[in-house]
């Protein structure tokens, strides 16, 4: 009998060593550790597209009921390798990356965008889920407008942004955005519990 206690003791001792070794290194709630739900504040990944069998960006967000933000992302990063020209985003290019959304609890969201620079003027936006067109605009901080929603408890809602930048038939714009070598940009979260 002594010998199981000592034995249960032990492991309950070891237990708490990995408990307290795992939060001094990251900033996990109480309640994260005790539903197991080891959720990162955002990370950045690459994901295979089914369309065109090409990588995508990833970024993943918990929606908590704080703002969270990644720092400058380059659009050169999200661009589509099939239609590369001289390694920037130019007429003719496209791309896309993905904005992946999960909770611990019902929550509500907003996913909003800052440009960090001048963008081409014929640079376009779409944002879709689940393959349905969402909404598009002429720049990110216009999509936003409509990137908002619930969350649902242990869910993981996927919002797709593509980007474009078709061939102008007249005028001078597209030679005149040219000379934009990159055009960078913030991605921010804003979430809240919903009941």
């Amino acid at each position: 009998m002594i010998k199981k206690l000592l034995k249960i003791l032990i492991i309950f001792l070891i237990l708490i060593i990995i408990f307290l070794i795992f939060k001094s290194k990251s900033k996990m709630s109480f309640e994260d550790i005790l539903f197991l739900k080891l959720f990162q504040n955002s990370t950045i990944d690459s994901k295979v597209n089914s369309n065109n069998n090409t990588q995508n960006d990833y970024y993943e967000f918990n929606v908590n009921g704080k703002t969270k933000q990644i720092k400058s992302i380059d659009l050169y990063s999200t661009i589509n390798t099939n239609n590369l020209i001289k390694e920037k985003i130019a007429p003719g290019t496209s791309g896309e990356f993905s904005i992946g959304l999960k909770a611990n609890k019902k929550s509500k969201y907003r996913i909003y965008f800052v440009s960090k620079n001048e963008k081409p003027i014929n640079l376009k936006f779409e944002a879709y889920q689940k393959n349905n067109l969402i909404c598009q605009a002429d720049t990110l901080e216009k999509l936003s407008n409509d990137l908002t929603g619930i969350v649902q408890q242990n869910e993981l809602k996927v919002v797709n942004i593509k980007w474009y930048w078709n061939y102008e038939s007249e005028g001078m714009q597209d030679t005149k955005d040219s000379k934009i070598e990159k055009y960078e940009f913030s991605i921010y979260v804003e979430g809240e519990e919903s009941k």
